[in-house]
């Protein structure tokens, strides 16, 4: 059995420093929202209703139209709570739908930034998938980890050391560190033009329950 969460999603490197990325859940969201024909620009079906309230720009969304589901975009705009805009192709959605979700993502370069916890895994990875990379010469990574006590700090992962990247492709490591959390890092090496499409994942089996 597999328990997926999500560092990061589709990610174009912004940085030659670390930062820290999380995406934070999966909801449903509420109210029908609809297009113009084939548009990337997402309306509210009622005016005033809000659907997007909870976005904030760089969240991912998906749509469910009949039923298949879109691919997962990233909110590029929110001129309001009413609208937004999104990457990749147009979609139609018609006089509206009712099924969508969105993903929360949140970054930053704090403490406070990055975190899932891992406590509930026996056993845990961290996969890294490069669709395309032009940051140059590549991607570093930092896994770090940190137990549970409120006064608890990062430190970095004795398991998967922090490395670096240069080719597209997937590498997957075991976390062997499971008893708080865990974040992953990430940062061009030393310059960060062009646009990268980098997925991070934490996936693992979850431990017995005990009641």
């Amino acid at each position: 059995m597999k328990d997926p969460k999500t560092f990061y999603q589709n990610y174009d490197l912004d940085a030659a420093t670390f930062k820290y990325g999380v995406v934070t859940g999966r909801y449903q969201g509420f109210g029908g929202v609809k297009t113009t024909g084939a548009s990337t620009t997402i309306d509210a079906v009622t005016a005033g209703a809000a659907p997007f309230a909870p976005l904030v720009v760089g969240d991912y969304i998906q749509f469910q139209i009949g039923e298949a589901w879109t691919s997962i975009r990233k909110v590029l705009t929110k001129p309001s709570q009413d609208q937004i805009t999104i990457s990749g192709a147009n979609i139609n959605l018609g006089a509206g739908i009712a099924s969508w979700y969105f993903m929360p993502f949140r970054i930053g370069t704090t403490a406070a930034d990055g975190g899932h916890s891992t406590e509930a895994y026996s056993r845990a990875f961290i996969t890294i998938e490069i669709i395309a990379l032009s940051a140059a010469p590549g991607l570093d990574y930092s896994v770090e980890v940190k137990g549970r006590s409120p006064s608890a700090a990062w430190s970095p992962s004795v398991s998967i050391p922090p490395g670096s990247l240069a080719a597209v492709g997937n590498k997957t490591f075991e976390l062997l560190e499971l008893v708080g959390s865990v974040r992953v890092g990430v940062k061009a090496t030393t310059a960060f033009a062009g646009t990268d499409d980098i997925s991070i994942f934490l996936t693992g089996n979850p431990g017995a329950q005990v009641w």
